[in-house]
């Protein structure tokens, strides 16, 4: 990120990759935002509504990758000889990762 850069640092092509902005949602995400910003908690839960619908977990990654051992929480199989682990926070990157 080019913190020096004139003009709008929301310009800059890796601060739009790494962080989140109004425009990146939809007009009614934005507006059940926009509605409970003076209300922290409601925020924190509608943003969490939000995250949900947006679907962080495409190609059914939590239901059809998932290993046979209950324990290997945060694994996904998909190869023969492979796994991919995923931490918790990793699952909610907002950068464009693929």
């Amino acid at each position: 990120i080019d913190w020096q850069r004139e003009g709008s640092i929301r310009d800059d092509p890796f601060y739009r990759l790494v962080f989140p902005t109004m425009d990146m949602l939809s007009l009614e995400h934005q507006q059940r935002l926009i509605a409970k910003r003076d209300k922290p908690f409601e925020l924190k839960e509608v943003a969490s509504e939000i995250h949900s619908e947006l679907n962080p977990h495409p190609a059914g990654q939590k239901d059809l990758n998932v290993p046979k051992d209950d324990k290997l929480t945060g694994v996904q199989h998909k190869y023969a000889s492979t796994i991919l682990f995923f931490p918790a926070a990793g699952q909610t990157c907002h950068a464009y990762c693929t």
